[in-house]
């Protein structure tokens, strides 16, 4: 009589134990494979905090001639017969107005998904036409790929 009480009792006991093992080992699993594709995707709002924060990352996201406008360069002509293309050094002296403006509260920053889902950043002072649109696409990684300056 014993024995029957003991065995399914034993058998009980090391079932459940096996489910918890066997659910604990799964949720492991999946919280190692969300782990891996948030590495494969980099989330936007850690990679724009650090493009504004740190050169050397910044200047490893910008590709040399990238589009975009700058209407310090057409001041005098304001006709625009080619395609605006910007060398990597002329934005990385814009880039310091552009960090320093992501940090002040002077500005305001707004953010949208263009339909192509890239993402735009727009810096701007309310009430004025001075602002910076810097375009960011994904690829493996993010990247900017188009870059505008309005400091009229």
């Amino acid at each position: 009589m014993r024995a029957l009480i003991i065995f399914p009792m034993v058998y009980l006991f090391f079932s459940c134990t096996y489910h918890k093992v066997n659910d604990s080992i799964k949720k492991k699993m999946i919280v190692a494979q969300s782990d891996t594709f948030q590495k494969r995707k980099e989330v936007f709002g850690h990679f724009v905090k650090e493009f504004h924060n740190n050169r050397t990352f910044m200047l490893s996201r910008i590709k040399d001639g990238i589009k975009g406008f700058n209407t310090d360069d057409h001041l005098i002509d304001d006709t625009l017969e080619t395609e605006y293309i910007w060398k990597k050094k002329d934005i990385v002296i814009y880039m310091e107005d552009v960090n320093k403006a992501f940090y002040s509260s002077e500005y305001k920053k707004e953010y949208r998904i263009l339909e192509n889902k890239d993402i735009e950043e727009y810096i701007y002072i309310p009430n004025s036409s001075c602002f910076y649109k810097c375009i960011f696409r994904f690829t493996d990684k993010w990247y900017m790929v188009e870059f505008i300056v309005n400091t009229l």
